[in-house]
């Protein structure tokens, strides 16, 4: 996912946990990576984590 939105590893994880805003562009990236609209993903809290679970 880190290599999607062009950030580092250990960034990503921080925009992860919530530590780091991730912005609307990248929520847009990682949106079409998923194949899923932007509304299922985004979390409009800015202290709320992103997690995505991966099977």
């Amino acid at each position: 996912m880190s290599k999607i939105i062009s950030t580092d590893v250990s960034n990503y994880s921080r925009k992860e946990s919530g530590d780091v805003r991730i912005y609307d562009d990248e929520w847009e990236k990682l949106a079409k990576a998923l194949d899923v609209p932007v509304e299922d993903i985004k979390e409009e809290n800015l202290q709320a984590s992103f997690r995505i679970m991966i099977i």
